[in-house]
């Protein structure tokens, strides 16, 4: 987990599902781009709320020049 301001954290799937972790910290809500907690409930992870929004690849090709 990375803290990107005092108040903001960006971690990865293995972050979202460590409950002490998430406790230390004391992390309130987490917001996933992936369906790592989709259905859990908030409470059982000590926290005030979970938000999913999936994040879903193009199947566009890259454009050229796109650095990607």
């Amino acid at each position: 987990m990375n803290w990107i301001t005092e108040e903001i954290a960006i971690g990865n799937n293995i972050d979202a599902r460590n409950k002490e972790r998430l406790r230390e910290y004391q992390i309130r809500s987490v917001l996933g781009l992936i369906d790592t907690l989709k259905d859990e409930d908030p409470e059982e992870w000590g926290l005030e709320e979970i938000e999913i929004l999936l994040l879903e690849d193009s199947q566009r090709p890259t454009p050229k020049g796109a650095g990607l």
